[in-house]
């Protein structure tokens, strides 16, 4: 076992705490609660795949509780235009809502 998966074990592990009763959904959720980056990098990390990262994305933004933040370059691919996401409400976006001027 080299050192790459002996990292993403450790990481797993804590995750899905000593008696690894949390499920894929659940990692998936507090992983993103921790770092601001992409599903591909969660695929990387925790060996979960980017078919069930982008299904748990998709439940968890439709539910309010995931957000986009950023699209930048993939730190694995390479790739532009890739979505950051996180779980943590304090760094979501607030809605801005603009003052419409109305005459008295």
């Amino acid at each position: 076992m080299d050192a790459n998966q002996k990292d993403r074990r450790k990481i797993l592990e804590e995750l899905r705490g000593k008696n690894k009763k949390k499920s894929d959904e659940e990692v998936f959720f507090e992983f993103f609660l921790r770092d601001v980056t992409t599903v591909y990098h969660f695929e990387k990390v925790t060996g979960i795949s980017r078919a069930d990262g982008t299904r748990y994305k998709r439940k968890l933004e439709r539910a309010g509780k995931l957000q986009v933040l950023k699209l930048g370059k993939c730190p694995i691919s390479g790739s532009q235009g890739v979505q950051y996401i996180s779980t943590d409400r304090a760094k979501f976006r607030k809605p801005v809502q603009l003052a419409l001027p109305f005459s008295t």
